[in-house]
């Protein structure tokens, strides 16, 4: 049975998209062995998906790489999780003499790095992006070969599916269906790429023509105080909702109830929560830009908006100008496990053996 070496920020027990592209990513290696080697999270087992978070900090984690990478067989795979991983990943590499396989999630690739992690990422065997925009703005700098670095999309969990809102649920949180824009994000100051800020002055001249329609905004963090300032600088404290982070049950619910979702993020790596959304039979909303425009395939899946135009593009959905047909056939979980199962064959990981 091939083993990965998987290293990762954190996986189980992680909250975000980063996170649940890396436990989907376990999740497709079901029938390999996976070490998942995390600087935070719970040591946790899953079937054949072991996650261990070493002790005693940086130096700790860089000695269980060490120790696990003297221990893999010939026909191992070491994956790095994240770009700031990879001095530890190509390390392994050197002890191992294993390929290496990179995946790169947004903005931690975009500008140009060090003169060491540019030299170091072209020993990678295989490089993926979660969205074109990515991939495209790593080969500005990465001096590897194009066709060594590959598209692999995120893809939404099964518990998001069409259907009914619970009334209760929606109705615990002071809500009803269809009477709600929704948007879902960490409200952490270190994430203000989303747009929240955007979108909250966007809503206050909708809310001036729509007063029945609320904006809901998921997710919590240390940002969760400022945005509740702000809207009430803007006067919309009574009709912006902040619940906090929400149960799967309760997320559920706000995807199916959502007149429309939208993230109007500025620096989007992809934007797992429009596949949450689109799967649950939720239009949405993103920006012409940067990485949301792959879940909304170019425009086809979704509304693409600007800036300038947010707004009025909100009201035009709201006021039945502008119809947004979801569809959540395109990013399923099982496309996803067979996109990471043809990955595992690609010649280029196959010639680091």
């Amino acid at each position: 049975m091939t083993r990965v070496m998987a290293l990762m920020s954190d996986a189980w027990g992680g909250y975000g998209g980063i996170q649940q592209f890396n436990r989907d990513f376990c999740d497709a290696l079901a029938e390999r062995a996976v070490t998942v080697l995390v600087r935070r999270g719970p040591n946790v087992t899953h079937g054949n998906r072991t996650q261990v978070r070493p002790r005693f900090g940086k130096a700790g984690y860089a000695l269980r790489v060490y120790r696990e990478a003297k221990g893999l067989q010939d026909d191992s795979i070491i994956f790095c999780g994240h770009l700031r991983l990879l001095p530890l990943a190509i390390l392994a590499r050197k002890i191992s003499g294993r390929p290496v396989w990179l995946q790169l999630h947004g903005i931690e690739a975009w500008p140009i790095p060090s003169r060491l992690v540019r030299r170091l990422v072209i020993q990678c065997d295989l490089v993926t992006a979660v969205s074109r925009y990515t991939r495209r703005r790593f080969l500005r700098w990465a001096n590897i070969p194009p066709e060594r670095v590959k598209v692999l999309p995120n893809s939404p969990r099964d518990i998001f599916t069409p259907g009914s809102a619970d009334a209760h649920v929606l109705g615990a949180l002071g809500l009803a269906a269809d009477q709600f824009l929704l948007s879902v994000a960490r409200l952490d100051r270190t994430e203000s790429n989303k747009g929240l800020e955007m979108l909250l002055h966007a809503y206050a001249d909708i809310h001036a023509r729509h007063p029945e329609v609320r904006l809901v905004i998921a997710g919590d963090g240390n940002a969760r105080a400022d945005i509740q300032a702000l809207a009430g600088r803007l006067s919309l404290q009574d009709s912006v909702v902040l619940p906090g982070r929400v149960t799967d049950q309760e997320l559920v619910s706000l995807y199916r109830g959502a007149r429309l979702f939208a993230m109007p993020s500025v620096k989007e790596g992809f934007g797992i929560v429009f596949l949450e959304a689109l799967a649950c039979g939720c239009p949405v909303l993103g920006f012409d830009r940067d990485g949301s425009v792959d879940p909304l395939r170019d425009g086809a899946g979704g509304l693409l908006s600007s800036p300038k135009s947010l707004a009025g593009d909100i009201a035009a959905v709201l006021e039945g100008e502008v119809v947004v047909s979801p569809d959540g056939s395109w990013f399923t979980r099982d496309k996803f496990f067979r996109h990471v199962a043809a990955l595992l064959q690609d010649p280029h990981l196959q010639a680091g053996h």
